[in-house]
């Protein structure tokens, strides 16, 4: 069984990364970035190497997904194990007002606007994939 937590990652010595979802064994205690989440974070790293501003970042200023995983983790479980089924539920309604926002964008003609938010889309897509109902994951 995998405990989902959001942790903070530092990747140098005055570089870090809060508010980062990781699995967590229950067993031994390794972690991992859950695959969904790894490229953005090596992004990031390798930007703040290329020489852009580093410092500590939460990653839900970097990716969605995370802000809503954070919310969803702030607030009260009734049952642990019921964390992808408020993920599906919260992230679904997130969803739908980035289509209700791409609905508005289209008929405005705003191309760059579409684009933005169908990348917010595929992220929400993707990021809900990767926590189904019949995973192992739960929340503490």
């Amino acid at each position: 069984m995998m405990e989902l937590n959001l942790r903070t990652l530092f990747f140098s010595k005055k570089e870090s990364i809060t508010h980062v979802p990781v699995n967590v064994c229950e067993d031994c205690g390794v972690y991992e970035l859950l695959p969904c989440i790894k490229q953005e974070v090596v992004n990031y790293v390798t930007s703040v190497k290329a020489g852009q501003s580093g410092g500590e970042i939460s990653l839900t200023d970097l990716y969605e997904p995370a802000a809503l995983l954070k919310e969803i983790l702030s607030g009260p479980l009734e049952d642990s194990f019921q964390l992808p089924e408020k993920c599906k539920d919260l992230i679904g309604e997130h969803i739908n007002m980035l289509l209700d926002l791409y609905r508005f964008a289209k008929s405005e003609g705003d191309g760059d606007w579409m684009a933005d938010i169908n990348e917010r889309l595929e992220a929400m897509t993707v990021f809900l994939k990767s926590i189904q109902p019949s995973s192992d994951i739960y929340a503490s």
